[in-house]
């Protein structure tokens, strides 16, 4: 799946949930890998913070990753889904992403480029209409 904002193919090209965690050790240079299959009692929602970036944020710790819109499966590289048993969780991406990144594309700064789950095509067309 392609996306005009900024992905994990775009900072990891080539690298999938496995080779990034293998990678990319934790702060403390913990390199458990993710366990076999998804932890089904825990989600996570991407948003697009500033600059334009499709993240989600680790539920456990201050940690966050770029989405993989390939494999929407979440593993934290710092503290690695400890709480999860290492198992990947899944993300939830909205149904509109299309819509929400042509909204977020006509603002002309890039740090204006921000989305959080809640927010819909039209209030980010509002807020356009508004400062644009």
């Amino acid at each position: 799946m392609d996306s005009a904002l900024l992905t994990w193919t775009d900072v990891h090209a080539g690298l999938g949930l496995e080779g990034v965690a293998a990678r990319f050790p934790s702060s403390r240079w913990d390199r458990t890998m993710p366990a076999a299959g998804v932890a089904l009692d825990v989600i996570v929602n991407a948003y697009v913070d500033t600059g334009g970036r499709w993240l989600v944020n680790c539920p456990w710790c201050s940690g966050a990753e770029y989405v993989n819109l390939d494999d929407l499966r979440f593993f934290c590289c710092e503290c690695r889904n400890g709480s999860a048993e290492n198992l990947p969780v899944p993300v939830v991406i909205p149904d509109d992403r299309e819509a929400i990144e042509a909204a977020l594309l006509a603002r002309p700064d890039p740090d204006s480029r921000r989305w959080l789950p809640g927010e819909t095509v039209a209030d980010l067309l509002a807020q356009n209409e508004a400062n644009l």
